[in-house]
C-alpha cells in the first residue's frame, strides 16, 4: 500500500478538531495496512520459495533418495485376477422358486454378492482350505523378523533390557486365523463391471503362482458354496415340508369328521324347503300388517261415526258409510215436506230407522274390528314361530358351511403342500450355481507394487510440496522486513529511503568514505533519501527533521550524519544537534573533536552557543553535541528553553537534524518531535521486528507531526541480490556499472 499523510493537511498550527481528524486518518491507514499485509500475494509465495531454492531443492532430494532406497528395499508384489459372470437364467427343472430361486439381476443383489465374496465365511473357509495360518506373508505371528533385527549389536542392545528383537508372543490358533483372515481381507479386491453381471476378483502377493492359486480358490469355494446353500435350504424345506404334511393331514381329517358329525347331530332342511319357509314367513307378515292397518282405519271410522251419532248429523253418518240402506233411509227423510202431523209423523218413523240402521252398521264394525284384530295377533304369533325355526335353521346351516370351508381349506393346503414336498424331493441332486468361471486367474509376472515411476514421481512432487510448505512457514514467520514494499504495506507510511549498509569498520572513516567516493552506492541512496524528503513537500520543505527508531543500533545516527553532509552539498547552512544524551556517540563521527560543553549548557546559559557548537571543516556542518546532566532528559526538552533554541536555531540555519533516542526505550523522541517539521524514523533491513516498528510508530500516532518518513537502513546488497529481496537483485546488478563503491 503506497499511502503518506500530506504534510498540508497537517501543517502547524491547526486545530484541535482538525488535529483529531488527521490523527483518526492515521489511525485507518495503520488499519488498512493491516489488512493489505493478510491478502494473497501468488508472486511473494513464488518469490519466497524461489529465495530458498537450494532448501527446496535439498528436500526434494531428499524425498527422491528415500523412495528410491524404498523402490530398492521393498518386497513385490504379484496380480492375479479371475472373473465369475452370474447367470440369471432360470433352468431348474421344475419350479421351486420359493425354495432355490436363481438370484435377481437388480442393483441390491449384484452389490450383495460382491459383499458375500468379501465375507469373513469365505475367507475362512479359503484361509482353511489353503492353509494360509502357515503361510508368513498373511501370518504376521510366524512371519520373520527384519533383517535390521538380525543384526548382532540390535540384538545385543535388546539383550540388555530383556528383550529380544523379532520375538513373537504365544497367541491361540483361532487368534491366528483371524488375523490372517483380516490380512486376506485387506489384500483381495472385489468389484463389479458396470452394466454387467460380471465380478473380477484379484489379489497381489509375493508370489504370481500363489496370486493365481488364491483368486482360483476363492472362485471355485463361492461356488462350491452357492450348490451348497441351495442343497442346504432343499434339505431344510423338505424336511420342514414333511412336517408340516403330517399335520395338515390330521387337520384335514379332523375337519372332515366335524362335518360328517355336525349333520347326523341336528335335523337340517336344503336350502330349497329354507328358502320356501322364508317366503311363507314374508306372507304371513304381510297380513298380519294389513289386519292391523284394517283395524286401524275401523277405528278412525268408529269414532266419527261415534261423534255424528252423538250430534245427529244425518249428513256426515251419510257421508262416512257408503250404504244403499243408509242412502235411501236418507232420501226419504228429505222427502218427507210439510208440517202436517202426519208429516211429521212420517218423518219421525223414517229417522227413527235410519238411527237404527246407523247403530246396525256400528254393531258391524265394531265386529269387523275384533275379528281383523284376532287375526292380525294369530298371523303374528304364526310368524314369529315360523321366523324361530328359521333362525335356528339358518345357524346351523351356517355352521355346517363354515365347518365345509375349514374343510376345503385345509385340503387345499394339504395337497399344496404335499404336492410341494414331492418337487423338491424330485428336485434334490439337481441344483445348479448361480455363478460360474468366466475366465479362470493365471500367474502375472509382472509387479502391481511398487509402481516405481509413478512412486519417484509423487516423491518428488511432495518433496517439492513439502520444501515449498516449509519455505512459507519460515517467510510467514519472518518477523522483519527485507524490502520498502514490504514496510510500506506493514505501516502504512511512505519509505524515503533505502540505505546500504556502509562498506567502512569504523564511524569516523563513514564521513571520508561518502565525500572520497561520492558515486558510491551508499551516497546516492543518501542523495535519493535527501530528494524524496525535500519533494514531500515542495511549497514548504522542513527545516527541523527528527532522527528517531525503535530501538538502539538501527543506523539513526548515521543516517543523521549522512544526510547532514549530503545537505550541504546544496549549499545549505546545517546543525545536526544530539539530543541523545544517555549514549552519545555523535562524536565517534568526528575524529575525536569533541567540545567541553554542549546542548546542556547551551539551554541553562552556562554557555554561549558560538562557543560551544563544533563546525566540521570535512563535512561542512556544524555539530551541536549532547553532555551530561542531572536533570531527566524529558524535562530537559519540554522545556520552554529547549523549545525556543529550536525556534532561534530556525533564523540560523536551513537544516537541522536532530539525532534522538531510541522511542521504545525513552520517550525524549516524542517530546521533540511535536517542535519539529518532519520525522525520519530508522528501520535496521532483515533485523527490527514488525512488532517493533508498529509499536514505535504508534508512539507517535498522537503527535501532530506534519511529515513522517521511513528509511530502512543497514541493507546487505549482496545478500539481497542473492535472494531477491524487494528488486534489490536487479538494483545491485545495474548499480555495478554506476556505483564506484
Amino acid at each position: 500500500m503506497n499511502r503518506e499523510i500530506d504534510k498540508r493537511d497537517l501543517e502547524a498550527p491547526a486545530p484541535a478538531a482538525h488535529r483529531k481528524a488527521r490523527r483518526r486518518e492515521l489511525n485507518n491507514l495503520f488499519d488498512i495496512a493491516e489488512m493489505d499485509t493478510r491478502n494473497f500475494d501468488v508472486s511473494a509465495m513464488l518469490g519466497a520459495v524461489m529465495r530458498r531454492k537450494w532448501s527446496v531443492m535439498l528436500i526434494t532430494l531428499m524425498f527422491g533418495v528415500g523412495a528410491f532406497w524404498y523402490l530398492q528395499n521393498v518386497t513385490p508384489l504379484y496380480p492375479s485376477m479371475a472373473t465369475v459372470v452370474l447367470d440369471t437364467k432360470d433352468e431348474q427343472v421344475i419350479d421351486i422358486e420359493a425354495v432355490a430361486t436363481g438370484l435377481s439381476s437388480d442393483y441390491f443383489a449384484i452389490n450383495t454378492e460382491v459383499e458375500v465374496l468379501k465375507s469373513r465365511r469365505l475367507l475362512g473357509r479359503l484361509v482353511d482350505d489353503m492353509d494360509l495360518v502357515a503361510d508368513p506373508e498373511f501370518n504376521p505371528y510366524i512371519a520373520p523378523p527384519a533383517q535390521w533385527m538380525l543384526n548382532p549389536d540390535v540384538q545385543s542392545a535388546f539383550a540388555l533390557i530383556g528383550m529380544t528383537p523379532g520375538e513373537r508372543p504365544e497367541v491361540a490358533g483361532a487368534v491366528q486365523r483371524n488375523e490372517t483372515i483380516d490380512a486376506v481381507a485387506q489384500r483381495i479386491d472385489v468389484s463389479n463391471i458396470d452394466a454387467t453381471y460380471v465380478f473380477e476378483m484379484s489379489i497381489a502377493t509375493r508370489d504370481p503362482q500363489k496370486s493365481a492359486e488364491i483368486i482360483n480358490s476363492l472362485a471355485r469355494l463361492y461356488i462350491l458354496e452357492q450348490l451348497e446353500a441351495k442343497f442346504e435350504a432343499t434339505q431344510s424345506a423338505t424336511h420342514w415340508l414333511s412336517g408340516r404334511v403330517a399335520d395338515l393331514k390330521v387337520s384335514l381329517e379332523r375337519a372332515e369328521a366335524a362335518v360328517e358329525e355336525y349333520k347326523t347331530s341336528t335335523q337340517l332342511v336344503s336350502e330349497e324347503e329354507l328358502e320356501l319357509e322364508a317366503r311363507k314367513l314374508k306372507d304371513f307378515r304381510d297380513r298380519a300388517e294389513g289386519y292391523t292397518a284394517e283395524a286401524d282405519r275401523s277405528d278412525v271410522l268408529l269414532a266419527d261415526l261415534s261423534k255424528a251419532r252423538s250430534e245427529e248429523d244425518i249428513d256426515a253418518v251419510a257421508a262416512l258409510i257408503a250404504s244403499p240402506s243408509l242412502n235411501r233411509a236418507k232420501q226419504q227423510i228429505d222427502a218427507i215436506k210439510g208440517s202436517a202431523d202426519q208429516a211429521v209423523q212420517r218423518r219421525e218413523l223414517a229417522t227413527t230407522q235410519f238411527w237404527n240402521e246407523v247403530d246396525r252398521q256400528i254393531a258391524q264394525i265394531n265386529t269387523q274390528i275384533k275379528r281383523n284384530r284376532s287375526q292380525a295377533d294369530a298371523t303374528a304369533k304364526a310368524a314369529a314361530n315360523l321366523e324361530t325355526r328359521l333362525e335356528q335353521q339358518g345357524a346351523d346351516l351356517v355352521m355346517l358351511r363354515q365347518l365345509v370351508r375349514e374343510a376345503e381349506a385345509s385340503r387345499l393346503i394339504y395337497e399344496h403342500f404335499l404336492g410341494r414336498m414331492k418337487e423338491i424331493s424330485v428336485q434334490e441332486g439337481i441344483q445348479q450355481a448361480d455363478a460360474r468361471v468366466l475366465s479362470a486367474a493365471i500367474p502375472n509376472r509382472t509387479p502391481s507394487y511398487p509402481k516405481k515411476g509413478q512412486t519417484m514421481v509423487l516423491a518428488l512432487v511432495l518433496g517439492l510440496l513439502t520444501g515449498s510448505g516449509l519455505a512459507l512457514w519460515r517467510e510467514s514467520r519472518m518477523s522483519t522486513f527485507r524490502s520498502a514494499e514490504e514496510l510500506e504495506r506493514a505501516t502504512g507510511v511512505r519509505v524515503f529511503g533505502n540505505l546500504p549498509r556502509a562498506p567502512v569498520r569504523r564511524r569516523r572513516d563513514l564521513l571520508s568514505y561518502v565525500i572520497n567516493k561520492p558515486a558510491s552506492a551508499l551516497a546516492e541512496a543518501v542523495r535519493d533519501l535527501r530528494t524524496s524528503l525535500l519533494l514531500a513537500d515542495v511549497h514548504a520543505p522542513p527545516k527541523v527533521i527528527v532522527s528517531s527508531s525503535s530501538v538502539p543500533r538501527e543506523g539513526k545516527t548515521t543516517m543523521t550524519v549522512l544526510l547532514a553532509q549530503n545537505s550541504v552539498a546544496l549549499g545549505k547552512k546545517v546543525l545536526v544537534v544530539e539530543c541523545d544524551l544517555r549514549k552519545r556517540t555523535l562524536d565517534a563521527y568526528f575524529g575525536g573533536k569533541k567540545s567541553q560543553r554542549g546542548l546542556i549548557s547551551v539551554l541553562y546559559g552556562e554557555a554561549e552557543f558560538e562557543d560551544v557548537v563544533v563546525h566540521d571543516e570535512t563535512a561542512g556542518f556544524d555539530v551541536l553535541q549532547g553532555e551530561e546532566t542531572p536533570v531527566n532528559a524529558a524535562d530537559v526538552f519540554s522545556s520552554m528553553q529547549f523549545e525556543h533554541f529550536i525556534q532561534s536555531m530556525r533564523a540560523e540555519y536551513d537544516f537541522i537534524i536532530i539525532d534522538t533516542p531510541p522511542v521504545m526505550a525513552v520517550p525524549d523522541a516524542r517530546l521533540i518531535a511535536v517542535l519539529a517539521d518532519a520525522l525520519l524514523y530508522s528501520v535496521a533491513w532483515d533485523r527490527t521486528s514488525r512488532e517493533l516498528v508498529r509499536a514505535g510508530l504508534n508512539q507517535f500516532r498522537e503527535i501532530d507531526i506534519p511529515l513522517v518518513g521511513l528509511a530502512l537502513t543497514q541493507i546487505d546488497l549482496g545478500k539481497a541480490a542473492r535472494y531477491g529481496y524487494g528488486g534489490y537483485g536487479q538494483y545491485y546488478k545495474a548499480g555495478k556499472g554506476y556505483y564506484q563503491n
